[in-house]
């Protein structure tokens, strides 16, 4: 895969030389320590796939740009994310704004932003609109989020219409917003880069939207039995913060866990630990990474297109 290869380290240089584009030197600073904390570097690996997946040839700047768009979006919003929840650790590391205090913080995650659409802009509308959706439904999805958590005590066990009970339901709206959409985001840009029709295009948006709530569930699941020094963080980290995660959801539907789990966060964790709702998690998730494969099958087969299903596959395996 030396073309996704490629595309990745052309991506890695432009993220740096974007970082350094301030003028400011500590706002350098912190844009370049951001970057080089390295990541999975998902989005970008999805579009350059999705690209080559779809018919698209010549790694070309306007598919680099899009990547590193989406990457410096993603980046932007880990920033944000951490003050909201005023997370200590990013990565095994003390978060940005912990290191240097919460204005510079705020105004980082905003500079990578406007470097974001800034690349976005010179890609024509349809990809501009791409990234702006994008972007709302996070915004919206950390709301989703915030207000989850809030209303986490008062789950019951009420019918829902969905697939899922009503507070399932509304937990799967917003990783879809928050996590989801922007790796949809990634997937579509690559297949519209690529000259695809917009029926093959809504294929690949799909196969993107299905991964992310795999992801998403997956980083549940690993909160709670993630090693830490694989994972970067402590475990139970997003359960003691007040983060809703899919085990603690499902086990506060069921009302089956000891009543001192459900007043300490400590013990809610260690029980989540060694409950059957890590599995009833890991069920769900990997009903997504079917659905991501299955939304890729009238596509032609190519190594690209493997690479996707075999991605698909890995993100509800990983342990990282």
């Amino acid at each position: 895969m030396a073309f996704v290869e490629q595309g990745l380290a052309r991506v890695e240089a432009r993220l740096i030389e974007e970082a350094a584009a301030a003028e400011d030197p500590l706002l350098e600073e912190i844009a370049t320590d951001l970057i080089r904390a390295g990541g999975k570097r998902l989005r970008p690996r999805v579009l350059l796939l999705s690209y080559a997946a779809a018919g698209g040839r010549d790694l070309t700047d306007a598919v680099v740009d899009a990547a590193v768009a989406g990457e410096l979006i993603h980046t932007a919003s880990l920033v944000h994310d951490d003050v909201i929840d005023q997370s200590a650790l990013r990565r095994g590391r003390p978060t940005v704004h912990v290191r240097y205090g919460l204005g510079p913080a705020i105004v980082a995650g905003d500079f990578l932003f406007t470097r974001a659409f800034g690349l976005s802009g010179k890609l024509g509308p349809r990809m501009v609109k791409i990234a702006l959706d994008a972007c709302t439904r996070l915004a919206e999805g950390e709301i989703m989020e915030h207000q989850l958590s809030i209303l986490a005590a008062k789950a019951t066990n009420g019918n829902g219409h969905g697939e899922f009970p009503p507070e399932v339901e509304r937990y799967l709206k917003t990783i879809v917003k928050k996590t989801a959409e922007p790796i949809r985001a990634a997937a579509e840009s690559g297949a519209v880069l690529a000259g695809a029709g917009d029926a093959t295009v809504a294929r690949y948006a799909e196969y993107g939207l299905a991964v992310g709530i795999a992801f998403q569930i997956q980083d549940d699941i690993l909160d709670l039995v993630g090693d830490p020094a694989t994972t970067g963080k402590p475990r139970g980290v997003d359960v003691r913060a007040g983060v809703l995660t899919l085990p603690a959801l499902l086990s506060r539907i069921d009302g089956a866990l000891p009543e001192e789990a459900t007043r300490d966060a400590d013990a809610l964790a260690r029980s989540l630990a060694r409950s059957p709702y890590l599995k009833a998690a890991e069920e769900v998730a990997l009903r997504y990474g079917d659905k991501a494969k299955a939304a890729l099958a009238n596509v032609p087969t190519t190594p690209y297109k493997d690479q996707l299903l075999a991605l698909a596959e890995g993100v509800v395996r990983r342990a990282a």
